[in-house]
């Protein structure tokens, strides 16, 4: 039992580094926190992704190949041991609710999928959307579960005494926010004999641009273990506050002057100065050659005039591609 904790916690670790890649290379300006509960039985504590307009939060499951557990209805129904009842999952939902406007919960499992046979299957249907990683995902069909006018289905029994006096209508709010990833990749726990999870891990860093320039001399294995390390620790001693993805790219000590990496700099609004007629000029010239491209010494301000026209553009829901170069 120990060792499966153990493997449990590793696996978690792994599959947090595996979701910090995808921000980054989504360029998404996230922030993270990592095994903390936001609430006493917060269900969704693993993990928390918070961007700018929604809130992603993670219970996660691992079992190995040898053991290999199957996604069954008990698990589900009353939490068979393993605590991910529907119902506590429900109020942890609704709980989360009330900090974030935007809320995504995935139940992740490294398990093998329910069988069509299974009760589980009745109240499921396929997820429209995919997870990022290989796996198949699922929602809770509540017209299934909870018929309209009826109450929660009679085998659900723990779902159907806890659910008593809630509104219908805000758990198929649950069951819209709420997603079931069944058949995760197994990890084999060690970088240096990497499985499933841990050749995912070395394709995202090469696509982030380790191992070739400006990072060619840096190894794959040690950006995942600075990572991993870096949430092991969060994960054991705690944090005070969500870990900003700059503070993430630091540890990775990578250069992303050149990269794929986004750089930012944000602006000192203390003694910063917003000149809206430079900005809407930058702006009426980008209407009409669709190409700029600024120029100036060190220190001129460009990178703080460009975050601020960025800024501006994306009020008036405008994309623009920026690249900040040295220029030789």
């Amino acid at each position: 039992m120990l060792q499966d904790a153990h493997e449990g916690y590793e696996y978690q670790d792994y599959l947090t580094v595996a979701i910090i890649f995808d921000e980054l290379l989504n360029h998404r300006e996230a922030s993270f926190v990592i095994d903390r509960k936001s609430f006493p039985n917060d269900k969704f504590d693993d993990l928390k992704v918070i961007n700018t307009s929604y809130v992603d939060c993670y219970q996660i499951k691992y079992s190995n190949e040898e053991n290999d557990h199957i996604f069954e209805k008990p698990d589900l129904a009353n939490g068979n041991d393993h605590d991910i009842a529907v119902s506590d999952l429900y109020f942890s939902w609704k709980n989360l609710k009330k900090q974030y406007e935007n809320v995504n919960c995935y139940l992740c499992v490294a398990w093998k999928d329910s069988k069509e046979s299974d009760g589980l299957r009745k109240v499921l249907q396929k997820a429209d959307a995919a997870f990022f990683l290989p796996s198949v995902s699922y929602r809770i069909d509540p017209e299934k579960l909870w018929p309209m006018n009826q109450k929660p289905l009679g085998t659900w029994i723990k779902l159907r005494r806890d659910i008593q006096g809630e509104s219908r209508e805000d758990f198929v709010k649950f069951c819209r926010d709420f997603r079931i990833i069944v058949e995760m990749p197994k990890a084999s726990i060690k970088l240096d004999n990497p499985g499933q999870l841990e050749n995912i891990l070395l394709g995202q860093v090469r696509k982030l641009g380790v191992g070739i320039y400006p990072n060619e001399k840096v190894d794959c294995l040690d950006v995942i273990d600075r990572i991993a390390i870096a949430v092991k620790k969060w994960r054991a001693t705690g944090t005070t506050h969500p870990i900003a993805i700059n503070d993430i790219i630091k540890i990775t000590k990578l250069i992303t002057d050149y990269g794929i990496l986004n750089d930012y700099f944000p602006i000192n609004e203390a003694i910063y100065i917003t000149d809206l007629e430079q900005l809407s000029g930058l702006k009426r010239k980008l209407d009409l050659v669709k190409k700029l491209v600024l120029v100036g010494n060190p220190g001129t301000g460009k990178s703080w005039l460009v975050e601020g026209f960025v800024k501006e553009l994306k009020k008036i829901n405008i994309l623009l591609f920026v690249l900040i170069a040295i220029l030789s």
